[in-house]
């Protein structure tokens, strides 16, 4: 739907025009079609702004709702999610419904090496090449101890744009732990 602009801009439009032209004969013919085109571009332009303006804010806001939402389901989900660059630094950290001993001030910023031990850069920096160079997903897992305790964790890298991939880690503590039990016991009853 498109309004028809005020006549208002047109004459005003007209008398800023005509003081600047004021040595030409505006009576004459092709002034005022002149005018006139130059009045419906203002308008158009005027009205091509409005819209790109609505438009705009109206993006913003479908933003806003669908960060929000994403959000939301992050918050629910158990995953830590890393954003690294082709050189391991760590873009931005988000961590999901589960507690983790790192905070995202820890590190946002930093080389994958300012923060885990050799081998976990070893394998993070081997799954970020795979994935910049082959654009595929490279699943593994690693370990880490903290406070005498051995925590496993399963990641998932992925390319996102460029030469940046995203790291999905879940904590899978439980589940190791379990596998272990289990082969104990399938061990305990063979003998």
């Amino acid at each position: 739907e498109s309004k028809q602009p005020p006549t208002s801009y047109y004459h005003l439009l007209k008398r800023q025009i005509s003081a600047l032209l004021k040595d030409v004969d505006l009576a004459a013919k092709p002034w005022p079609a002149f005018l006139e085109a130059i009045n419906l571009a203002y308008h158009k332009f005027d009205f091509d702004q409005r819209t790109l303006e609505n438009s705009l804010t109206l993006s913003s806001e479908e933003l806003v709702q669908a960060n929000d939402e994403m959000q939301a389901v992050f918050q629910a989900i158990p995953d830590q999610l890393f954003h690294f660059d082709h050189n391991g630094r760590i873009l931005s950290y988000k961590s999901g419904s589960s507690q983790h001993y790192v905070t995202s001030d820890r590190l946002i910023g930093k080389l994958l090496d300012e923060v885990f031990n050799k081998e976990i850069v070893s394998r993070f920096h081997n799954a970020i090449n795979e994935v910049v160079n082959n654009i595929s997903t490279l699943i593994f897992d690693f370990a880490i101890v903290h406070e005498r305790h051995v925590y496993y964790y399963e990641s998932r890298v992925m390319r996102v744009r460029g030469q940046q991939v995203v790291a999905l880690v879940r904590d899978i503590t439980e589940r190791k732990q379990a596998e272990e039990e289990v082969r104990r016991l399938s061990l305990t009853d063979e003998l």
